[in-house]
This record gives C-alpha cells, structure tokens and sequence, in this order.
C-alpha cells in the first residue's frame, strides 16, 4: 500500500462479502416461508379438525376456571338449608325422647317411694294393736294403725305381764281436744303419740296438731265430733295427697304423685296412685291384704 492511500478493499473481499450477504438473505427468506407453511397448516388443522388442540389464544380461553350462576348458587343454598332444617328436626326429636323418657323416670320414682313405704306400713300394719282397727280411709288420705319407729323411737314393744292389743282411752273432750288414759300403749316409760302423726278412734280418724307436745295426756286435734267419751284411741301413719306430692305423717314423700285414691273390698286393700311430670304421666294400682 501506498503511502497516504486509503485503504479500500480488493474485488476479491468484496466478492466475497456480497456472496455472504446473498446467503443470508437466502437463509432468513427460508425462515420466512417456512413460519408461513406452519401457520397454514395450524390453520388448516383448526378448521378441519374443530377437536384438535386451538392455537394459543383458544387454548388460554379454555384454561380458564368457569364461574358458578345465580340458579346454581340459588340451588345450592336450598339445598344446605333442607340439610340445615333435617339435621335441627334430629336433634329435636331426639331432645324429646330423651326428655320424655327421663320425666318417666322421674314419675316412677315417685311411685316407687310411695310404694315401698307403703308396703312398709301395712306390713306394720295394728301391730300389737286391736284388729278391728287397722286402716281408715279418708279423701285423698289413709290412716294405717301403728306407731312408726324414728332415729328417737323403736315403736311399740311388747309389755311383760301385759298382753296386747294395747291402746288408749278418750276420758275428756274438748272443741279441738281430747283427753287419754295414757300415752305410753305399752309402759315402757316412752310415749307413743306424737305430732303429726294419725289418732284412730272408735269415731274416726284424725290428725294430731303440729302443735302437739310430745307426751302431754291432752292431744289436740281437728274436726273432732261430739261423743268421743269412752272410745278407744290408737296413733297411725297418716298419709294425704297435697298440691306438691304425697305426704306421709306431715313431711313430703314423693313429688309428682297427683292422686292418691284408696279403697278397701273385704279384707284387701286397694291403693291407685298416679304421677305427672311435663306432662309426661304414669300410674301404679297396689293390693295388699290386710286380713
């Protein structure tokens, strides 16, 4: 090269160089074509085949995640709400049969209180006492002869050199009062009457007052009728039907109890008792035979 020349290059890098440039031209219109024959053919396959895979935007369609209406939504809360209201009527029910049969175990246990002192009494029934007065029935109520032993009194004992009926003597009368011989039936130095308790007599049967102290020969009582002089006197358990139970000698023995009927055919005695809770009832017919 010459000095102060500019360097230019020879025909023959520049064959060259416009020979590679042809061949690129060449390469990038192969590209060309060959992205419009795909394009084509995925066209053609679309429209021939509508179960073939879609091109790009279709396939991103469908990969979507669908929504759910307003029928659907509508649908399925009456649904939960039936599955709701079937599952509260369940336990409802089964809230009432629980509680039925538990108001049923509760009146049987009033009845079986009721019942089993009452077996106890009339086993005791005129112990020691004259036969001819063993029981007194009255409306919603039922004297049984005997004196019933407490955690202070053993009941009647047998006296020496005495023997039984025992039983006392109505010497005075007052309106609201009577009178006895004794108190202690088998002279064993403790009395035998006490408040609350039954009074059979000849005349009756009543209730000694709550007032009633313990050993003193005057008894007061209610609703007593003239004539009482000369009549025997025996105490007995007294047992009444009030609003709230069935009681036994002035204490309560069985709630719910709601009737209490006795009656007596020949030497059997017959007791109906009845119980109610929430309205649930239940009822017991008792025999006994008192000779």
């Amino acid at each position: 090269m010459r000095p102060g020349c500019a360097d230019f290059p020879s025909a023959d890098r520049l064959g060259k160089a416009e020979n590679d440039q042809r061949g690129l031209d060449e390469y990038v219109v192969e590209i060309i074509i060959m992205n419009s024959t795909i394009r084509k053919l995925i066209i053609t396959t679309d429209a021939d085949n509508p179960t073939a895979p879609k091109t790009e935007p279709m396939m991103r369609s469908c990969c979507m995640q669908k929504g759910v209406t307003l029928v659907e939504l509508m649908i399925s809360m009456a649904i939960a709400a039936v599955l709701v209201l079937a599952a509260y009527g369940m336990h409802a029910m089964g809230q009432d049969v629980s509680r039925t049969i538990r108001d049923g175990w509760y009146c049987m246990q009033s009845l079986r209180a009721a019942i089993l002192q009452l077996d106890q009494d009339l086993l005791q029934c005129a112990h020691l006492l004259p036969q001819d007065m063993k029981v007194v029935i009255g409306v919603s109520q039922l004297f049984i002869a005997g004196a019933p032993p407490t955690a202070d009194y053993s009941g009647l004992s047998l006296a020496k050199g005495d023997p039984p009926p025992y039983y006392a003597v109505v010497v005075t009368q007052t309106p609201s009062a009577v009178g006895l011989d004794t108190v202690d039936l088998d002279t064993d130095h403790v009395p035998d009457f006490r408040a609350d308790l039954g009074l059979i007599t000849d005349n009756g049967a009543y209730v000694i007052a709550h007032a009633y102290v313990r050993g003193n020969m005057l008894v007061p009582v209610q609703g007593l009728p003239a004539g009482m002089l000369g009549s025997r006197a025996v105490p007995a358990v007294h047992y009444a039907l009030k609003n709230d139970g069935l009681y036994r000698n002035g204490q309560i023995l069985a709630e719910r109890i709601v009737r209490f009927e006795a009656r007596r055919d020949g030497s059997v005695l017959s007791i109906h008792l009845r119980s109610i809770c929430n309205g649930t009832a239940r009822e017991i017919h008792y025999r006994y035979p008192i000779g």
